[in-house]
This record gives C-alpha cells, sequence and structure tokens, in this order.
C-alpha cells in the first residue's frame, strides 16, 4: 500500500512538474532504495572499516542486479515454454 501511495506521488508530480513519469521513477525511487545503504556504509566506515564499506557499495548493487536478472530471466523463460530464440540475421539489420 506504501508503495502504491508512494508511485501515486510521483505520477501526480510528473504530471504537475510535466517531467515524464518513467524519468521520476528512475531517480527519485533509485536515490530512495539506495539512502540506507549509504548510511550503513557511512557508519561501517566511521569506524574504521573503509574496505567493508567499499564492498558494500559494491558488491550490494551488483547482488541484486544479478539476483533481479536471474529471477525475471528465469521466470520468462518457464513461462515462455522452451526458452527465448533469437535469429542473427534480424540483430544484425
Amino acid at each position: 500500500m506504501l508503495a502504491n501511495l508512494i508511485v501515486d506521488i510521483l505520477t501526480l508530480a510528473g504530471m504537475i512538474t510535466g517531467v515524464n513519469a518513467a524519468l521520476l521513477g528512475l531517480t527519485v525511487m533509485s536515490w530512495g532504495n539506495s539512502v540506507g545503504d549509504a548510511f550503513a556504509s557511512t557508519s561501517i566506515s566511521r569506524k574504521g572499516f573503509g574496505e567493508m564499506a567499499i564492498t558494500g557499495c559494491i558488491a550490494g548493487p551488483v547482488f541484486n542486479l544479478l539476483l533481479g536478472l536471474g529471477v525475471v530471466t528465469t521466470k520468462f523463460n518457464m513461462l515462455s515454454g522452451g526458452g527465448v530464440t533469437f535469429n542473427v540475421a534480424d540483430l544484425q539489420s
């Protein structure tokens, strides 16, 4: 319910300002998603574990990206019944 409220607020802000809703979603929502990681990395760094903070800055987003793409790709392949086929001639044109 909270996520729907945030999306509705972003949609309203997009209508008022004339900014595309997809652009608002890519920027504002991604900033909000990264705030917790930024605070965690800052506090870990202040305690003297700078290498751990840098690792968290890199490993967290990479893990989210790989897991997200893996789950979506697996789901699509299971629903499509045999995977995706590519025609090389279509890719070259």
